[in-house]
């Protein structure tokens, strides 16, 4: 039987072993960090200069990835097109323009 000495381990043991955090928490904790911060959040674009309340934003964000962090997560492991995801989710705003283009481009 082959046993890890390595611990947090994201496997699942026949002999019941202790697992470790599933990689998708984290990626999602990762991202939580590095997304939802009050510097990056700032930087993001306002196209319609509204003012922004950092708290209210940074909260917007968490809640956002709480809700929909396994689906969006799943959506870019399959690759899907993140704008379908957006509309399908019902969290694109009827009236937003397109700030990012959210298909990749391909050179040929």
């Amino acid at each position: 039987v082959a046993k890890t000495t390595k611990s947090g381990s994201a496997y699942n043991y026949l002999d019941g072993g202790v697992r470790g955090t599933a990689a998708e928490d984290l990626v999602m904790k990762s991202v939580q960090k590095k997304v939802c911060n009050r510097g990056f959040l700032g930087s993001m674009p306002n196209p319609k200069g509204y003012a922004k309340h950092m708290p209210t934003v940074q909260y917007e964000c968490e809640n956002f990835l709480e809700e929909f962090g396994d689906p969006l997560s799943d959506a870019i492991t399959l690759n899907d097109d993140l704008a379908v995801f957006c509309w399908d989710s019902d969290i694109c705003g009827d009236d937003d323009d397109l700030v990012y283009d959210l298909k990749e481009k391909l050179e040929l």
